[in-house]
């Protein structure tokens, strides 16, 4: 078969930068009622930059969040 073949190529560069933080409070500092119980919280920050070579104006990485976060509560007392 004779035909034109075409594939993606890396023709730039770029950069991923961020930074991420968790706190851990169990609510027995809170009072002694709700010993046993308490939270995990996540945040991270993350900042992209992407030049291709065909185009001189920079862009983000597609499909990345700048920030994002997630939270757990969490029940452990007894084992």
């Amino acid at each position: 078969t004779i035909g034109t073949v075409s594939a993606p190529a890396n023709t730039g560069r770029g950069e991923v930068m961020g930074v991420e933080g968790t706190i851990s409070l169990p609510f027995k500092m809170l009072t002694s009622a709700l010993d046993g119980f308490g939270v995990f919280v996540t945040g991270n920050y993350t900042d992209s930059t992407i030049k291709y070579a065909n185009s001189p104006a920079p862009i983000t990485l597609p499909g990345l969040s700048d920030v994002t976060a997630s939270g757990t509560l969490y029940f452990e007392k007894w084992g």
